[in-house]
């Protein structure tokens, strides 16, 4: 029995799920590539892996095959939006990429981020609170004159040091 790999192949951003339905659609019964359709075990794709998409399967010849990477040769059109195959991941890497994290994680009360997004973007605060059912986080601005509490959403801020991390 041969061992599931997982591929990382790298598409346009924003094509990854059309890049995916393409996929699915040559591995369809009527597809052109049903044949393959047993080596090629599952596709990922999770909104923070922007550009990118896990494949899981049996070899690199099929994934090849799959996408059309040798068009000429193996008489398939390559799929629109792919520009190439990275390369291999360990299992525990690609669990590791294909879990999907709390906007949350590594944040601290008391930890001091970036702005991200926004008018006060690029403007350093101090987290306040935090509210994951919201999923919000109040910052207060680190001008010495102003204390202006702002509701944030996690993904808008960057961390720049936390005090309980060592950063």
């Amino acid at each position: 029995m041969n061992e599931t790999k997982h591929y990382v192949i790298k598409t346009k951003i924003g094509a990854e799920p059309k890049v995916i339905e393409d996929m699915k659609a040559r591995l369809m019964d009527f597809g052109s590539l049903t044949e393959i359709k047993n080596t090629i075990h599952n596709i990922y794709h999770e909104e923070h892996m922007r550009g990118y998409i896990v494949l899981e399967a049996d070899n690199l010849f099929v994934v090849e095959q799959l996408i059309g990477k040798h068009a000429n040769i193996m008489n398939t059109t390559h799929i629109k939006g792919i520009k190439a195959v990275v390369g291999e991941l360990a299992y525990e890497d690609a669990q590791q990429y294909i879990q999907v994290k709390s906007p949350f994680e590594g944040i601290d009360i008391g930890c001091i981020v970036e702005i991200t997004k926004g008018a006060f973007k690029g403007e350093q605060a101090v987290v306040v609170s935090m509210s994951e059912k919201k999923e919000e986080i109040k910052v207060q601005l680190r001008d010495g004159l102003i204390h202006l509490d702002i509701n944030l959403n996690p993904k808008h801020i960057r961390i720049f040091s936390n005090p309980y991390k060592g950063g």
